[in-house]
């Protein structure tokens, strides 16, 4: 996926996920977990594609501020991006739809935030 090697990775680096966070997860890496909610789909006139999508971010520690950190530096990477070429396409724009929420993991309780972005990409 584009947003996979656009402005995520300079977030999270590695520890990077879509749709489901590995069976191992500790919560001891800032990680970021993402999938498609939903969205326009693509476009036939042009060759890109408009999505919502959801994030669920870890900040690596048992404490919020790590956690509203990461969440921070992933809307400044890319809330209101426009036109960033990576090595699969184009981001053609971002913005937020919802804002940084707090909560915590159901299952582990550790911290983390949802946030959602619709984003337009299209392939090179």
């Amino acid at each position: 996926p584009i947003l996979s090697l656009a402005n995520l990775y300079i977030a999270a680096g590695s520890a990077l996920w879509a749709d489901k966070l590995p069976d191992d997860f500790g919560n001891t890496t800032p990680t970021i977990l993402y999938r498609v909610r939903g969205g326009g789909g693509p476009d036939t006139r042009v060759p890109s594609t408009e999505a919502s999508y959801e994030f669920f971010i870890y900040g690596g520690t048992r404490f919020y501020d790590d956690t509203e950190a990461l969440a921070r530096l992933l809307y400044d990477r890319l809330h209101g991006a426009i036109m960033q070429t990576t090595a699969s396409g184009v981001l053609m724009s971002a913005h937020q739809e919802v804002p940084n929420q707090n909560a915590t993991e159901p299952e582990t309780e550790y911290p983390r935030a949802f946030t959602a972005y619709a984003v337009e990409t299209r392939s090179l």
